[in-house]
């Protein structure tokens, strides 16, 4: 149910510098819920959403991935890969970066059809790793 920046508004550094903060907690948690949702199967439902974080925020390279994974088992490997292009065109003209390492797989793996974007087939020590603040939730399987 969050609408809008942390405090909006209020102006003072000790208050912008908590908001920078929660801000990164919440697209944080945004993250990883998608990768929850992307486990459970719900990457349909979740296209829409990381379209508009990843327009919000086009150098988070998770929620590209995510993006990119979603739309693949979507069987949308086309418009994936556009979503590479798009955040490699960004990195290199905007900041002169090649998109990472993991990003760069997750591509490969579209491109290969490999079982790194087919829900349930992932091979063991193969799937991709994203960085978490606080390690993997308990129970959860990678995708």
């Amino acid at each position: 149910m969050w609408q809008g920046p942390v405090l909006a508004g209020l102006e003072r550094p000790m208050i912008e510098a908590g908001a920078l903060r929660w801000e990164e907690l919440r697209l944080t948690a945004v993250e990883e819920v998608a990768h929850v949702e992307l486990v459970l199967g719900r990457h349909r439902e979740l296209v829409g959403e990381l379209i508009g974080a990843v327009g919000e925020h086009p150098y988070r390279e998770r929620l590209r991935g995510l993006l990119m994974m979603a739309l693949a088992r979507a069987g949308r490997q086309g418009e994936a890969l556009d979503v590479y292009q798009e955040g490699r065109r960004r990195l290199d003209e905007e900041l002169g970066l090649e998109p990472g390492r993991e990003l760069r797989e997750l591509q490969l793996g579209i491109l290969r059809d490999d079982s790194l974007v087919r829900p349930g087939v992932a091979r063991r020590g193969r799937a991709l790793r994203w960085r978490r603040t606080a390690g993997p939730a308990r129970g959860v399987r990678s995708c």
